[in-house]
């Protein structure tokens, strides 16, 4: 049988775990998030620098670099 003071133990411990683990979870979303932000905004780099390597920028390297920097913001 369980008594008081176990019940009290566990209590004690969920507190201080739970909220552990909701800050575990927030912060591998946040990771995740910024992950992929990082990857568009490389993406748009990467067109750019592309677009620019001859001194000039075609139509179709514009369209190309309009659309990343959209999808970036």
């Amino acid at each position: 049988m369980i008594d008081a003071i176990s019940i009290d133990i566990l209590l004690s411990a969920l507190t201080y775990m739970l909220p552990m683990l909701a800050g575990g979870a927030v912060g591998i979303y946040s990771y995740h998030a910024f992950k992929k932000r990082l990857h568009t905004v490389r993406q748009f780099l990467d067109v750019l620098d592309d677009a620019l390597y001859d001194d000039r920028i075609s139509e179709e390297e514009f369209r190309t670099l309009w659309s990343r920097f959209k999808r970036m913001i």
